[in-house]
């Protein structure tokens, strides 16, 4: 069978059972927003919101969630232009950022017994929802019961595997004559999920075991690792230090090394706890005047573990990150250990280690945020206007239980004081002098005010036309701590302050058409003020036909990370270039020394930088012969230029001397003088023309360069047909099919193209809903395109796989009894055919498969039950 068949009969069926139906009156035109309601959530058996959206053919990319490295996150990519530029609403305000600031929402935080429906907006409006929203939006809308209540329990559980999850929820309203309150209240947990326990999961082996990598270079300049040492008989494995649970040694002779399976420990993904409330209540003050309170609280915990490392602090010479060198006056140095064994006493020798000794490396965090709005509307003069007062806020405390310092452990290992030859004999009181406090405790908050107002005016060939207006002032403030190892050290603490001002005209010109018209203002007191616009035409020919055209040109707003960028310490780094010394050819992978400029790079606050533009068109064929079946198909296209990105140190040294192209603007040469970082002079480098070799000072940071382009189409179907003594069938089709997603350059392995990993061209889902009485069968079936494989990468692994994998298409199942007691009861199966996930055996990340796409807990039974009253 061909990886599209299911595809195929899947959109035959939907087909068939639109062709099937009566072609009676036609029934008002769909709108282009894609609505999931409870009962589509509920049959999909879903058990956290991230695991819904990720079934969304609309987020063709997935759901980015928690994998090894434990963070309680999950962040959505919508339409596919990166969850960084991703707006989630709910009840159609943004969430806040997610606390590191580093842009889009931390879905986590949301129970999915909370949501009542999700929203997928692809024309969000521009005036209420402001820039945030220009390719779009998630909009989530909470669950509330007006008068009485709800409770509601789940359970499910993987077949032949950990990672079982439970959810609860409870709600209560009451309604009186002059307002109303409504509560909502939600938890849910997703056990841990071993590695080692995933179907499909990959024994992993790493060459960070314990290798010997040979030096190349010179003790006149220096030395460098130029690939795993290759001695006659143990090649590059430690002698005696490939032995334990996880070891193993691969080949013989010079080809022999250690390897190490990281599915020994780690969790393939934590265990994940979330908890929300949510309320909402209003009262009435006068005639035509009512006061109302909305807000909701969210909170993500999560907990795992994994392989023994050692963090980003350690880059002792140019190209050894996290490799350990051994000087040859070093009793851990081979020649000194085993003399006469034929290993070299007169060249250093590199280290990769893995510190089994320490024990698993324990991640996980907490992450909590909440909003509060509280305002007034009314009615004057025909106007209807609302004021309201928002706060919102994120906050992350994330950290790593036994890190160990890379710096701390190289002093040992060049001593001798530690024995790489034998790991586990070595005390604990040592072990643990490597551990180094790893935490980061960062928050994200956002208060100010809002009005909004809108009316009628005119009378038009269709009716009258509205108008709408909206005005909003807001301080955003970051403040990150972070106590974790790495490179490099970047500052983002501080605050911003944001106004923007937007109208909204709907004119039905005509009694089969309309026009709309949109234009906004914002201001950032960091980046000035830019000004977005939209125009959008509506047909309506008959027949039960529409065509929907709508235009944008607006723009993304740095985020917080981004614009909130303070200097810090500075860290050393080599920058290779030919052009510094014209005549040397440097080898590879690393070159000579007089190809090399010492840098001391500053990370700083990009005076030039400014908001991306974003430009977006989108074309909509639809046809609703009949209030039971709606088809229709949009082309989409995005376009992001002057994109914010971080600009490497060696892309700096580039632009400013003229080899490369695709550089921003404002770089230039800093004063020979210059020895302290200064922001005011934006990016730029030292550089002595007449030096080979020299230490310069260089300020990078985030900037404006490249592109991003997005293109292709939307196919929604959806029918209903009355089946008489049979009940009623619904189906419901939905597919993306994308035709480019373009970054500057060509498309390597890890570039941002379609078809690499992670980036499928397809998604589809078909969701069949049999009704009879009572009871109620569900089948969805969900499908993700087939990519390639980052076959190539780690080649010292010895992959020699396919380079194309497959697609990937689950079936899910449930059947479902409303009781006569107000009660439902539903029992499925998501995964139906205990379809593994697609594995990928060249992963160089050790997660085997892609998260944010695909499911590993295989074959999964549930049990819902909801009462109320």
């Amino acid at each position: 069978m061909t990886p599209y068949r299911p595809l195929a009969h899947a959109l035959l069926l939907a087909l068939g059972l639109g062709l099937a139906l009566p072609a009676t009156q036609a029934s008002a035109a769909s709108a282009s927003t894609r609505v999931y309601d409870r009962a589509a959530i509920e049959r999909s058996g879903a058990a956290t919101l991230a695991e819904f959206l990720r079934g969304l053919p609309q987020l063709p990319f997935g759901v980015g969630r928690s994998g090894i490295e434990s963070e309680p996150f999950a962040q959505a990519d919508y339409p596919g232009l990166g969850a960084n530029r991703t707006q989630v609403l709910i009840d159609g305000r943004p969430m806040p950022q997610m606390a590191t600031g580093v842009g889009g929402a931390n879905l986590a935080t949301i129970p999915l017994a909370l949501v009542e429906r999700v929203e997928i907006i692809p024309t969000a409006s521009l005036a209420v929802q402001g820039s945030g929203a220009a390719g779009g939006a998630i909009n989530l809308v909470l669950r509330r019961v007006a008068d009485g209540g709800a409770l509601a329990i789940g359970a499910s559980e993987p077949q032949g595997a950990a990672g079982a999850q439970q959810q609860a929820a409870a709600f209560l309203g009451w309604r009186g004559e002059r307002g109303g309150i409504q509560v909502g209240l939600a938890g849910e947990r997703s056990e841990a999920l071993p590695a080692r326990e995933r179907p499909g999961g990959l024994a992993f082996g790493s060459t960070f075991a314990n290798n010997f990598m040979a030096a190349a270079g010179s003790a006149s300049y220096y030395y460098y690792p130029s690939g795993l040492l290759r001695h006659p008989v143990h090649g590059a494995a430690v002698p005696g230090g490939c032995i334990g649970p996880g070891f193993s040694l691969v080949g013989s002779g010079p080809s022999t090394y250690c390897r190490y399976d990281l599915s020994l420990l780690a969790t393939a993904e934590p265990e994940l706890r979330s908890a929300g409330l949510g309320a909402h209540a209003d009262f009435e003050i006068s005639e035509g005047l009512a006061g109302f309170v909305d807000g909701w609280f969210g909170r993500a915990r999560s907990e795992g573990r994994e392989q023994p490392r050692i963090p980003f602090d350690l880059q002792l010479v140019p190209g050894s990150l996290n490799l350990i060198p051994i000087s040859p006056d070093s009793p851990n140095h081979p020649a000194n250990r085993f003399p006469g064994m034929g290993y070299d006493a007169s060249r250093p020798v590199f280290l990769r280690h893995r510190f089994v000794a320490s024990g698993a490396l324990r991640e996980g965090g907490e992450e909590r945020a909440h909003s509060l709005r509280a305002g007034l509307r009314g009615n004057l003069d025909a106007i209807d206007w609302t004021f309201a007062l928002a706060h919102a806020q994120s906050r992350l405390e994330d950290r790593s239980d036994g890190l160990l310092s890379g710096a701390r452990a190289a002093a040992a290992i060049a001593s001798g004081q530690y024995d790489i030859y034998a790991p586990y004999a070595n005390s604990a009181q040592l072990v643990d002098s490597f551990f180094v406090d790893a935490s980061r405790d960062a928050h994200t908050r956002e208060q100010g005010t809002e009005l909004a107002a809108t009316s009628r005016f005119g009378d038009f060939a269709g009716g009258s036309a509205t108008w709408h207006a909206a005005a909003e002032y807001r301080r955003e403030t970051l403040g990150v701590d972070d106590t974790r190892p790495q490179i490099p050290t970047i500052i983002r603490d501080g605050d911003r302050e944001h106004a923007g001002v937007g109208g909204e005209l709907r004119i039905p010109f005509h009694e089969r058409a309309s026009v709309g018209l949109a234009a906004r203002h914002d201001r950032y007191d960091g980046v000035g003020g830019t000004s977005s616009g939209s125009l959008d035409l509506r047909w309506e020919p008959g027949g039960g036909w529409w065509l929907q055209a709508d235009a944008m040109q607006g723009f993304v707003a740095p985020r917080l990370a981004e614009d909130l960028l303070r200097t810090g310490p500075a860290f050393h780094s080599i920058v290779y270039s030919t052009h510094l010394a014209p005549v040397c050819t440097p080898p590879q992978p690393f070159p000579l020394q007089p190809c090399a400029l010492y840098t001391r790079e500053h990370f700083i606050d990009n005076p030039d930088l400014q908001s991306e533009r974003h430009r977006r068109w989108r074309v909509e064929l639809g046809w609703a012969p009949a209030e039971s079946f709606t088809a229709s198909l949009a082309w989409f296209d995005h376009a992001i230029d002057d994109r914010i990105q971080q600009i490497s140190a060696t892309a700096l040294v580039q632009c400013a001397v003229g080899l490369r192209r695709d550089c921003p603007d404002g770089i230039s040469f800093l004063p020979l003088a210059l020895g302290e970082p200064d922001p005011r002079l934006g990016l730029g480098v030292q550089l002595d023309p007449i030096a080979h070799i020299e230490e310069a000072l260089l300020q990078r940071g985030y900037a404006n360069f490249g592109s991003l382009d997005l293109r292709g189409a939307e196919l929604r179907l959806s029918a209903r047909r009355e089946l008489r003594d049979f009940g009623s069938l619904e189906a419901r089709f939905d597919a993306v099919y994308l035709d480019t997603r373009r970054t500057d350059g060509p498309c390597g392995v890890f570039d941002e193209c379609l078809g690499n990993p992670g980036l499928p061209r397809v998604r589809a889902l078909l969701d069949l809903a049999w009704t009879r009485g009572d009871f109620a069968l569900g089948w969805q079936l969900r499908h993700t395109g087939g990519t390639s494989s980052t076959a190539g990468v780690n080649p010292q692994d010895g992959y020699d796989g396919p380079a194309q994998l497959p697609s990937w298409t689950v079936h899910d199942a449930q059947l479902r009894w409303h009781a006569p007691w107000q009660a439902e009861i539903a029992f499925g199966l998501r995964n139906l055919f205990d379809r593994a996930p697609v594995v990928d055996p060249a992963d160089p990340s050790g997660e085997g498969h892609d998260l944010a796409l695909y499911e590993g807990a295989g074959r999964t039974t549930y049990l819902q039950y909801r009462q109320a009253w």
